[in-house]
This record gives structure tokens, C-alpha cells and sequence, in this order.
């Protein structure tokens, strides 16, 4: 079975490279963004993005006065890939970089930041909705989360079911953390390794799987652009826009009350 096969197939891929080129192209979609996040402070978790960079087809950096960069930790397997994306964002927006959980965010007081942004974060996390909640929280009433996610279709995740809303919303009633094993089993027994460009052996998937509470790369969930916009709602956000771009980004932007 490939990722063509799954539901959607080729409408969905061609969904997707249409609206790829209509957000490169899209003027009400570039003065969305502009306002949206024009000279403002904000922060985005697991940055920077390549997706969000002039270049990128989601360009939010040159548009902002600052942005806090919050990883996990300072070495980590996406380390490498971040100079030169620094870089290019060279004199187009102040950014600094702090350390902590996604999830708890203790340094950040709430009603603090104009915006939270992430890309490809979203599925790393255990507990979904307690983290869109601790987002919410961040932001000023007005503020902005834009949220980037892989949708499974096209992805090494193509094999795997997908994650229904029931249980993302089980998670968070029981408190689920980082440490969660439950879909351990699955991610190794369906990751169709020819889609991941790691070109790991099932072994070293499998071990990098079972260490996933010190590396954080096991895709926890997956998604659809429904089921990410569904989420934002649940928390209390009003969505402003959800596309689909190439190759397999869902893009999900919603407003704070």
C-alpha cells in the first residue's frame, strides 16, 4: 500500500499543488499575513522553519518585530539544519532562542505574545490539546496561532490510521506526558521507512523510537487538516484559514477571542 492508495489519492495531491501556488500567489493571502503578524512579538516552537522564511511558501518571518525560538533543548536532531535558515533571516526580524518543554512553557506569563507558531511540532507532542491549551494561554486576546503539520497521507506515516479526535481528547483528560509509549508499537510496525529520509534500518528506527522521551522524534499523532482545525476549535480558537501546500503541510491559522 503507498501513500497514493490512502483516501484523497490523487484530488488531495492535486489540492495540494493548487493551493501551494495560490499561497505563493494569493494576494488576500499575503495581506492576511502581513496583518496578522506585522510588526509583531511572538514566539514559535521547535523553530526556526524553512516554511516560514521569505522564501518559504508561509512567509511570516520578514513580516515580524521579534520571535522567541523555544526548542526542547539546545541539541537536538534538528540542530544542524537551523544556521543557515538563521541566516536568511539575517536583518529581517530580532529572534532569540530559549529552552524548555512545549508543552509547559513556564517561562512565559499568559496573555503575553502577539502569536504562537509551529511547524511540525504539533505531532511530536504526547498530549495535543494540553499543549493548544498552554498556547492559547500565551497569547494576547486578538493573537494569532498558526500551526504546521504534516498531513499522514503523504508522509512515512501513511499506514498508520488516523488519529480520531476521542483520543487526543483521552489524552488530555488523562493527563498523558511525554514519557506515553502508546503508539510505539505502531509507528515501528507501519513507518514505511522508503518515505523517511533518515534511511535507518528497522533497527535503528526502533531504537530511536523507544528513546523518543530524550529525542522527541516518534510522530505521536497523525492528522488531517480537519482534525488539526477541529483541535484549534476545541480550545476555543476561531479559524481563520486551513490549506493544504505541498509536499504534505497542513497549514491551520486561528484567532484568539
Amino acid at each position: 500500500m503507498n501513500a497514493l492508495s490512502q483516501d484523497g489519492g490523487f484530488s488531495a495531491i492535486l489540492e495540494s499543488n493548487l493551493l501551494y501556488w495560490l499561497s505563493r500567489f494569493n494576494p488576500e493571502r499575503v495581506l492576511t499575513l502581513g496583518t496578522m503578524f506585522g510588526g509583531k512579538k511572538g514566539i514559535e516552537l521547535g523553530g526556526p522553519s524553512r516554511i516560514f522564511t521569505s522564501h518559504g511558501p508561509v512567509p511570516v518571518y520578514p513580516r515580524t518585530k521579534s520571535i522567541t525560538f523555544v526548542d526542547f533543548r539546545k541539541d537536538n536532531l534538528w540542530s544542524q539544519k537551523k544556521d543557515s535558515l538563521l541566516e536568511e533571516m539575517s536583518g529581517k526580524s530580532s529572534w532569540e532562542f530559549t529552552y524548555s518543554d512545549g508543552v509547559l512553557l513556564d517561562e512565559f506569563s499568559s496573555n503575553s505574545a502577539d502569536f504562537v507558531i509551529s511547524s511540525h511540532v504539533l505531532e511530536h507532542i504526547a498530549n495535543p490539546i494540553k499543549a493548544l491549551k498552554r498556547w492559547y494561554d500565551i497569547l494576547k486576546p486578538g493573537g494569532v496561532m498558526l500551526i504546521v503539520a504534516p498531513d499522514k497521507r503523504f508522509t512515512f506515516d501513511h499506514r498508520r490510521p488516523l488519529t480520531s479526535i476521542q483520543h487526543m481528547l483521552s489524552d488530555f483528560e488523562h493527563e498523558t506526558d511525554e514519557s506515553d509509549n502508546t503508539h510505539f508499537r505502531e509507528i515501528i510496525e507501519l513507518h514505511d521507512r522508503s518515505l523517511d529520509d533518515k534511511n535507518e534500518t528497522l533497527e535503528e528506527l526502533s531504537c530511536r523510537i523507544l528513546n523518543n522521551y530524550n529525542l522527541r522524534s516518534a510522530h505521536h499523532h497523525t492528522y488531517t487538516k480537519e482534525s488539526v482545525s477541529t483541535l484549534v476549535t476545541i480550545i476555543g480558537m476561531a479559524v481563520s484559514y486551513s490549506y493544504l501546500i505541498q509536499p504534505n503541510n497542513i497549514v491551520v491559522a486561528a484567532t484568539k477571542p
